[in-house]
């Protein structure tokens, strides 16, 4: 998941429905996953809340993002289907991959195009070493630091062999919490089989159907159709 984030798009559609049935409540995630991702979401659930909402619909189009936004949304997804009793079900545009399949991974239900992008499982960072055109500018980058490691991934020089170890084991320990993540999520897959598909590459709609890592393909009416019970609106 990319360490930079980028403006999101988030909207909230609340329609009135029978009382009997309870409000239908999108929310639509566009662009990269950040902070203001999770509080936008975090408040869109307290709406669902107040409307005693049966049934949340994530419509999600997005590349991924940071990983702790990603799982504090995801952990909201798993307090609404644990705690609250409310089904929710994911509607993938045209990607849902790395932070955003984390955050699929934890609903009910994964729908996605047979054309989607989806899968990325796994965690990437990454910067640009300008030093030697500091160099060539005759600019000399001066540091002082608490710590051997407080300038760990500076972008102003070459990191060292003690660096990239330690940032390698960040990487590790982050990767191995989204693998428990989908592990916890995909019921049908084994720890196992999970790492084999966690290499980092994406898949389509068709072969993550086929890898069981969503449940079942199709478009946003689709999933409304055969997720929101008869009597249901949403706008």
């Amino acid at each position: 998941m990319r360490r930079l984030l980028f403006s999101v798009l988030f909207l909230i559609s609340l329609a009135a429905t029978p009382a009997s049935e309870g409000p239908v409540v999108v929310l639509s995630i566009n662009g990269a996953i950040g902070p203001a991702t999770a509080d936008y979401v975090h408040r869109g659930i307290a709406r669902a809340q107040e409307q005693g909402a049966q049934l949340i619909v994530l419509r999600m189009d997005t590349p991924g993002g940071g990983v702790a936004a990603s799982q504090e949304i995801a952990d909201q997804v798993k307090w609404l289907r644990n705690e609250k009793g409310k089904k929710v079900v994911i509607s993938m545009g045209a990607v849902g991959a790395s932070g955003g399949y984390y955050i699929a991974s934890a609903a009910d239900k994964i729908y996605a195009n047979p054309g989607t992008i989806t899968g990325s499982i796994g965690v990437i960072a990454e910067w640009v070493n300008y030093g030697n055109l500091l160099k060539w500018a005759q600019m000399q980058p001066e540091v002082i630091k608490s710590g051997e490691l407080k300038d760990v991934g500076s972008p102003t020089r070459a990191i060292t062999p003690k660096e990239r170890e330690y940032l390698q084991h960040l990487i590790n320990q982050m990767f191995e919490q989204f693998v428990s993540a989908v592990a916890d999520g995909r019921k049908d897959l084994t720890r196992e089989q999970i790492k084999q598909l966690a290499d980092g590459r994406v898949y389509t709609g068709e072969e993550a159907l086929h890898e069981k890592l969503i449940d079942g393909l199709g478009n946003y009416d689709a999933v409304l159709k055969a997720d929101v019970r008869p009597g249901s609106r949403v706008v």
